[in-house]
């Protein structure tokens, strides 16, 4: 999604994200008559998993986040924020705000704001001045916490006895922190579950082939982007891993294009979540004059879902090694050095029945995580 448009179409973003916020504020304040936690949605945990979640501040983020509002196994026991589709101020922000939306006294407390090394990518072209896609949350009347985010990773780490889990939505620059500054945290926590990584090619290139090969792909991994040195600290810490490679995250993507359509039915009960969503809808519609396919991207749902729900993947057993500067998989038989969730299950639901470009009907084959999805917009 190539976010470019005119001088009047950036005053017409400006005003409707105004009357976003407006709207969005409005319903916060009347939300008291909300039926709450709301209704939970479909999870495979059995117990109660106390988490962390490290977050960026993308709307695929809050998306996460909403999601696992609902589960009812999973304990959030707070937030860290970090650089990544936007700068950490702005990230935070959203964090804070969002965790005030959904009704959750979630603690936030602040990150990284730029690479270990001091770079700061930032995909703001892609995600909006805010990150939330056109949408402006009302600021929260709570305070950040007073520990940084590598503290108060430690010790929510020690306070759960190894139990802790902890879930990477972007760069990894918060967890490699916190592992140099509290050298015991790797044997405290339970696992982490991130979002990195790519397949190794199929059959056998030369080391031109394999060099133009990891070229083209490399790219696709943002997490490797934003801080590979981040990147590498964590994987060779030890934790034991669960990885959503960069290619699953982009399977997840609901996308809008000549011959078939996955937004529109995905959005289309959003009951509460309007004010956020609605807005999206909105920006992707003026997105849409300037392009022939629109995509919302969804990884950061994903990442959540391999750790809440085994139903979703296929997942195997893998090792990991570094191929030209990127982070690669191969598939082993018996215990590997993480678990990976090599594919998304896919349904194919009527709901998202398209006519093709030739004419003729087609089922459009979805995750199964839009249906979580559905009921999480739905029956919040």
């Amino acid at each position: 999604m190539a976010l470019t448009g005119t001088a009047g179409r950036r005053r017409g973003r400006k005003i409707g994200t105004a009357a976003a916020a407006i709207a969005l504020a409005a319903l916060m304040v009347v939300g008291g008559g909300r039926l709450l936690p709301g209704k939970a949605i479909g999870a495979t945990l059995t117990e109660r998993t106390p988490v962390l979640i490290d977050s960026d501040g993308g709307l695929d983020d809050l998306t996460a986040l909403l999601m696992a509002r609902q589960i009812s196994c999973l304990d959030v026991r707070g937030i860290t924020a970090s650089f990544g589709v936007v700068p950490l101020p702005q990230a935070a922000r959203n964090l804070l705000s969002a965790a005030d939306w959904m009704e959750r006294d979630w603690p936030v407390a602040l990150g990284a704001g730029a690479s270990l090394d001091g770079r700061l990518l930032t995909r703001e072209e892609q995600w909006g001045e805010t990150g939330l896609c056109g949408v402006a949350l009302p600021p929260s009347g709570r305070s950040f916490d007073a520990r940084t985010a590598s503290d108060f990773l430690y010790d929510l780490a020690v306070e759960e006895g190894g139990r802790l889990q902890v879930v990477c939505l972007g760069p990894l620059t918060n967890l490699a922190v916190a592992l140099r500054e509290h050298p015991d945290l790797a044997g405290r926590i339970a696992g982490v579950t991130l979002g990195a990584g790519l397949p190794l090619p199929e059959g056998g290139l030369d080391e031109e082939g394999e060099s133009a090969y990891w070229a083209a792909v490399a790219g696709s991994d943002y997490a490797l982007q934003a801080d590979p040195t981040a990147l590498r600290e964590v994987v060779e810490s030890g934790i034991p891993l669960t990885v959503v490679p960069a290619p699953v995250q982009a399977e997840m993507a609901a996308v809008r294009q000549r011959d078939r359509d996955t937004i529109s039915p995905l959005f289309q009960d959003l009951r509460e979540t309007k004010p956020v969503y609605g807005q999206m809808l909105s920006f992707f519609k003026e997105q849409g004059g300037t392009s022939d396919r629109v995509s919302l991207e969804l990884g950061g749902v994903a990442v959540l879902a391999a750790l809440t729900d085994e139903s979703a993947f296929s997942f195997l057993p893998a090792n990991l090694q570094w191929r030209q500067g990127a982070l690669a998989y191969a598939p082993v038989e018996g215990e590997g050095d993480c678990r990976v969730a090599a594919a998304l299950t896919a349904v194919t639901d009527e709901k998202y029945r398209r006519v093709s470009a030739s004419g003729a009907g087609e089922l459009v084959p979805v995750p199964q995580l839009y249906g979580t999805l559905e009921q999480t917009f739905r029956y919040w």
